[in-house]
């Protein structure tokens, strides 16, 4: 873990979203602890919201439930994966 990096670039498009006021967040299959790790190692703290992901064909599930819980409508997020 402490030898991921995040490609060049995504530190500083990140803070850019946060400076136009995009609320960030991941949602990962990954580890909520590992998912921290790299993003502390990488510096970047405007992700503040983790939803851990149970396995890879969770994850619809999940956007479900980030939507619900955040009170959000599928046209108000843009999703990106990996």
């Amino acid at each position: 873990l402490q030898e991921l990096c995040v490609f060049e670039g995504i530190k500083a498009m990140l803070d850019a979203l946060t400076d136009q006021q995009f609320n960030l967040a991941v949602l990962s299959s990954n580890a909520q602890a590992n998912i921290r790790t790299v993003l502390q190692k990488n510096q970047i703290g405007t992700i503040t919201t983790i939803f851990p992901a149970s396995s890879l064909f969770g994850k619809n599930a999940v956007i479900r439930k980030f939507l619900k819980t955040s009170k959000l409508h599928p046209s108000q997020v843009i999703y990106v994966g990996d």
